[in-house]
């Protein structure tokens, strides 16, 4: 039994017999007294069992409870491990369809730059090419608006276009020219106009001299 439960002693006794002072059916005080003697060892032989039979039965109901609490605790640990395996997949998978989220909008963003920058360039090439278009027009405009133009000579009195006015003032300036349609009658090959060892200048400004 544990030691903060006190035993009940059986009760010992030792009587003196004492001759009864009359003879009759009826117990003598001393034999009461064993007999009550007997019956509260008998009580108390009861109460230990008694008591035996509940901390028996009271760590047999613990033993147990505390069985299927470890049994119950052990089930929650294994739910508990079974959750957090499956949270941790979970997370693994949400990490790796974020990455390919994150990569596919990525490329997305790159594919788009790339767009944007090639029709960027072709609008910019397209654009320049336009320009050059219509530089080209408005210079071929220009030159034909110019040479429908007539202006007036007043030295000899008739209409000419502007380079052919051109043409005749610089005649004034120079001592002894020639023209293209003069040079080009002369026949003379480049390597004879190489071999006359003269500049631009003196073509342009002695070339009647020099070139016969």
């Amino acid at each position: 039994m544990p030691k903060d439960i006190d035993e009940v002693k059986f009760m010992r006794r030792a009587f003196l017999p004492v001759l009864p002072l009359v003879y009759d059916d009826a117990l003598s005080y001393i034999e009461f007294l064993g007999k009550v003697c007997d019956k509260i060892n008998e009580v108390i032989a009861s109460i230990d069992q008694v008591e035996a039979n509940i901390l028996e039965e009271a760590e047999a109901y613990t033993d147990s409870k505390l069985a299927g609490i470890e049994s119950d605790f052990d089930t929650l640990q294994e739910n508990v491990d079974r959750a957090i395996d499956g949270i941790r997949d979970e997370n693994e998978l949400f990490e790796i369809r974020v990455t390919e989220e994150v990569n596919r909008l990525i490329n997305s963003v790159n594919n788009f730059y790339t767009v944007l920058n090639n029709t960027a360039s072709a609008i910019n090439q397209r654009t320049d090419m336009v320009i050059q278009e219509n530089n080209n027009l408005l210079l071929s405009e220009m030159q034909r608006y110019l040479a429908n133009i007539l202006v007036l000579n007043y030295i000899t009195g008739d209409e000419m276009s502007i380079q052919d006015m051109f043409n005749y003032l610089c005649m004034f300036h120079l001592t002894d020219p020639i023209t293209y349609t003069e040079l080009y009658a002369t026949s003379t090959t480049y390597t004879a106009l190489v071999a006359l060892n003269m500049t631009y200048t003196d073509l342009v400004t002695r070339g009647g001299a020099i070139i016969t």
